[in-house]
């Protein structure tokens, strides 16, 4: 996931950056950031039917959505898993805190029978969405430390062929740090310690020593 390594490294990195640049007399304030996509990730099919990243203007419900992914289930249904973090990931290694999915059938497709669109973290089915033509469904699940994301589409008939279901949204909400706070008030000195003493100044006569007596000539 060389692609979502680059995109949260720029992102720690803008938020370093920030926090130093802060003025000291300003609340710091959170950083608003892009969603990761779950299409950076590294994505596998796992159903007969067929997916595809694509960018295409799409009509749910009389409006235009552009689309960046496509599920085709067909008679039966279709699936992709995408692993979002290393296999063991250690306690530096990114985490995410939320996928928000959107997606929907378009106005088009009226014909086709209905299909469900089932999300598994790590392997357990976590939600589902049932959605026919002209409709539209917007998801969002709670992932920090999920591993695993699977999507799956499948249609609610036997016989009938489904159309394709649509997404519009896939992201990956990264964990970031929280902002340093730079207006905490400077400590105060002690004013319990004992002050040490300033020596007075010098007076005339030690600034100013009269000549030494010279002795008298007889």
């Amino acid at each position: 996931m060389k692609k979502n390594k680059l995109k949260l490294s720029q992102l720690l990195a803008g938020v370093m950056l920030w926090a130093g640049l802060s003025p000291l007399n300003v609340q710091a304030q959170p950083l608003e950031l892009e969603d990761i996509s779950l299409l950076d990730a590294v994505c596998v099919s796992t159903g007969p039917g067929r997916w595809r990243k694509i960018t295409e203007d799409v009509s749910v419900n009389r409006q235009v959505y552009t689309s960046l992914l496509f599920m085709g289930p067909g008679t039966q249904y279709s699936g992709l898993t995408c692993r979002i973090r290393p296999e063991n990931p250690g306690p530096n290694d990114y985490n995410f805190q939320t996928l928000t999915l959107q997606f929907g059938m378009r106005d088009n497709d009226w014909k086709s029978p209905s299909a469900t669109v089932k999300i598994y973290l790590d392997g357990k089915a976590t939600a589902d969405q049932t959605i026919g033509p002209g409709q539209k469904a917007d998801l969002s699940l709670p992932i920090t430390n999920v591993s695993n994301i699977a999507i799956e589409t499948i249609c609610n008939s036997d016989s009938r062929y489904c159309d394709r279901v649509y997404f519009f949204q896939a992201g990956l909400d990264p964990i970031l740090p929280p902002p340093i706070d730079k207006t905490q008030p400077i400590p105060e000195p002690n004013r319990g310690a004992t002050p040490i003493p300033i020596p007075p100044p010098p007076t005339d006569s030690q600034s100013n020593p009269p000549p030494s007596t010279l002795p008298s000539i007889k």
